[in-house]
């Protein structure tokens, strides 16, 4: 589908950044701008946006061991996905945002990242610290193709009582 020529591509990555995801994390942050890399340096018409798949979003900046780079605690304990970072064709921008990512004490269920891309509804967070908020929808290009990439180590141990038909039906919809 990634064809030089072909049209746009709007390209989510949904990010698992639970727990089980410590051990992954790096070989993330290094393989997924490698792609979104390539397919720009191919011609790919791509814009990148980013989605923590995470129930308790507490540390969005990245940890330089400073304080100052800390977002607000979350404190609602409802589970929820945020949007780390909308759509942009900047490479660099896509791979500073996965830079600030980083596995944390949480669960994920993959079924409800995509079905809040396929709805483009997502959890708003505002602080008083802009590099903090995060966005309630998406802003798809409307000429592009639409494109979610999940990336987790959870399988199919899907336990939300809906199964993974409805969840492969959600992918068929986004």
């Amino acid at each position: 589908c990634f064809v030089a020529g072909f049209g746009a591509a709007d390209i989510v990555f949904a990010i698992d950044t639970s727990g089980s995801m410590d051990d992954e994390i790096a070989a993330v942050q290094d393989a997924v701008p490698a792609l979104a890399d390539e397919l720009s340096s191919a011609g790919i018409d791509a814009q990148f946006a980013l989605v923590d798949m995470d129930d308790n979003d507490d540390d969005e900046a990245a940890d330089d061991g400073d304080d100052d780079d800390a977002c607000p605690t979350e404190t609602s304990t409802t589970e929820a996905n945020y949007v780390d970072l909308d759509f942009t064709s900047s490479v660099s921008d896509f791979t500073a945002a996965i830079g600030g990512m980083a596995a944390n004490d949480s669960n994920v269920d993959p079924y409800d990242a995509i079905y809040d891309v396929a709805n483009n509804s997502f959890t708003s967070i505002s602080s008083t610290d802009s590099k903090c908020d995060h966005a309630d929808s998406l802003t798809y290009r409307s000429d592009a193709q639409k494109f979610l990439i999940v990336v987790t180590d959870t399988g199919d141990e899907i336990n939300n009582g809906i199964g993974s038909t409805a969840a492969q039906a959600a992918a068929s919809a986004a």
